[in-house]
């Protein structure tokens, strides 16, 4: 890469191939969506039979520039099969978005609930937001190896904090340890792959949001807010595209194995 480019052209993406994982979940459109508008071809891989939303399907501004895939990134062979297919039709990859991840079911107050049932959904969850990522990073790193590229690992702000109880009192149940745990455990692997892969120049990071808003009951909104030193929570349509392009481009060249939050200084506390 020149160093004669501007600041504004390292954000570009022009001719990138980048992957979105979870790219038809609640955050995946959106970070497709910014990814395209840095000028890269985005693979969105999902699950089959996942409903692909409104905003991606019929976006005349970016469905030339998208593609869809499906796989469980659980399945290692899975994976291998679909990785194969998208460099037959697209080449090989050079941005990875971990986005894929399910979250813990809440805990009732005072409920018995059944612990076997439980701990079934977080051997699951384990198995996509940790053992998933490393499999798309052991399969797609090696597009990268002679080239250099980027990865992105999605966070949580529960990486670092543990769920404050007060913010769900009023709705009668806790936000359990297993989600905050797999979280903490992605911030571990980003650590572990951007030194085993710098040498390769491909640069692993975290991107941890923080209180995104969705359609959380007002009470809920007020509370969290109130923690948050900017006062709002985050837009999943505005807020979370920066920090991602930027750690998808050449603009944080010389970063790698950092954890970059985005919640409005929730851990500035």
């Amino acid at each position: 890469m020149s160093d004669n480019l501007s600041v504004m052209d390292l954000f570009q993406l022009e001719s990138k191939i980048a992957v979105v994982t979870g790219g038809l979940g609640n955050l995946g459109p959106w970070l497709v969506i910014s990814l395209v508008e840095a000028g890269a071809k985005v693979v969105v891989l999902d699950l089959p039979k996942v409903n692909v939303p409104v905003i991606l399907h019929k976006n005349p501004r970016i469905r030339n520039k998208i593609k869809f895939y499906y796989s469980d990134i659980t399945d290692i062979l899975s994976l291998h099969i679909v990785h194969s297919q998208i460099i037959k039709d697209l080449g090989k990859v050079q941005i990875l978005v971990n986005n894929a991840g399910i979250d813990a079911p809440p805990v009732i107050t005072n409920d018995s609930d059944d612990k076997e049932k439980r701990n079934a959904k977080f051997n699951k969850m384990w198995a996509v937001n940790v053992q998933g990522m490393v499999n798309c990073i052991e399969e797609f790193s090696s597009d990268m190896t002679n080239t250099g590229g980027s990865i992105i690992n999605i966070g949580s702000l529960y990486m670092e904090r543990s769920p404050y109880e007060y913010l769900y009192t009023h709705l009668g149940f806790d936000k359990p340890w297993a989600y905050g745990a797999t979280k903490a455990a992605v911030g571990q692997v980003t650590k572990h792959f951007s030194t085993r892969l710098a040498k390769c120049n491909i640069r692993v990071n975290t991107l941890s949001p923080g209180g995104i808003l969705g359609d959380q009951d007002k009470e809920f909104v007020r509370k969290f807010s109130a923690r948050v030193p900017l006062g709002r929570m985050a837009k999943k349509e505005t807020d979370l595209g920066g920090p991602l392009v930027f750690l998808a481009s050449n603009a944080s060249r010389y970063i790698t194995g950092i954890n970059l939050q985005v919640n409005g200084g929730y851990t500035a506390w």
